[in-house]
């Protein structure tokens, strides 16, 4: 009997030891700074991410998008932790600058923390919800109130710095210059304004977006019927690698926008993500008066292999 009584109790021993999940260190670290910023934790995720930051992660293709949202609201530079670990750790919490400024935040704000050899170094802040955008700062500010810069002169300086002399973009370059010389033999006259290498449809391989206010393959009666009632076209091509070694596929979009809207200048792409992946691709015109919209890109696989374009 006393025998069966031990047994049983050495059963409920290591059941309860395996019902109590530990908090290592650098998580307890995680909370007590949410916690002393005044923020209600509501739920734990645990750690979300662990990785050794390197400069190639920050630039060179989808891959590199999230680490440029994240790594873009920090007051930190990136430089100071390559070749370290960074390890993130997530909550959700309620009284967060964000709740005030996102109505999207209503039901709490997912608040990262991020690590590095035991110490907080930052982190980077999103609403608990399922929409799509990018990573505030931890304390809820765009990237434009920490940079002090606009979104095109932030990627302008990112690109510089961090995009160039690495083996990342030779590839990237690479690519972009097969696609593009494909895309002029196709369309010799037209002239391209502004272009991104992105893959926009998640398959893998990345695709050329080129925005066209001079398109030579357009509709000459469409061109037409839209000048008549007040609206201009513009378009945006989409040169699709087929394999390692493109055969490229093409496909040009084009859209009805109002009288003077153009593309003007670079870094006109935005590329929206949703768990990592590609969701759309913005393409930013405006006309002389200063008047800001977007031609959106949206593409996804079918079942079948067919691509549905928005």
């Amino acid at each position: 009997m006393k025998r069966l009584l031990y047994i049983i109790i050495g059963l409920v021993f290591l059941i309860s030891v395996g019902c109590n999940k530990s908090i290592s260190d650098d998580e307890k670290t995680a909370e007590n700074y949410v916690k002393s910023q005044g923020y209600e934790i509501t739920s734990r995720f645990g750690e979300v991410d662990k990785y050794t930051l390197e400069k190639s992660k920050l630039y060179g293709g989808t891959a590199s998008i999230p680490y440029q949202q994240v790594w873009g609201v920090q007051e930190i530079k990136p430089d100071e932790y390559f070749g370290k670990e960074i390890v993130v750790y997530g909550f959700t919490v309620q009284n967060h600058p964000l709740q005030k400024r996102d109505k999207n935040a209503k039901n709490g704000v997912n608040l990262y923390v991020m690590l590095s050899d035991g110490e907080v170094i930052g982190g980077y802040s999103y609403p608990n919800a399922d929409v799509v955008g990018a990573y505030s700062s931890i304390d809820g500010r765009t990237l434009e109130e920490v940079t002090g810069l606009s979104f095109q002169q932030w990627q302008e300086n990112w690109k510089k710095k961090y995009g160039q002399d690495s083996v990342t973009q030779n590839v990237y370059t690479g690519q972009e210059k097969i696609l593009l010389d494909y895309f002029n033999s196709k369309y010799p006259n037209s002239v391209v304004t502004d272009k991104c290498l992105v893959d926009v449809d998640n398959d893998g391989l990345e695709e050329l977006l080129v925005a066209l206010n001079t398109y030579s393959g357009i509709n000459k009666t469409q061109e037409e019927e839209a000048r008549k009632n007040g609206f201009d076209m513009r378009y945006v091509g989409i040169i699709f690698p087929k394999g390692e070694n493109p055969t490229e596929s093409l496909i040009v979009l084009g859209k009805i926008v109002e009288k003077g809207m153009r593309f003007e200048g670079s870094d006109l792409f935005v590329v929206e993500t949703k768990e990592n992946k590609t969701d759309q691709v913005k393409v930013k015109m405006n006309n002389q008066n200063g008047k800001e919209d977007y031609f959106t890109v949206k593409v996804s696989l079918n079942k079948d292999g067919t691509k549905n374009i928005q």
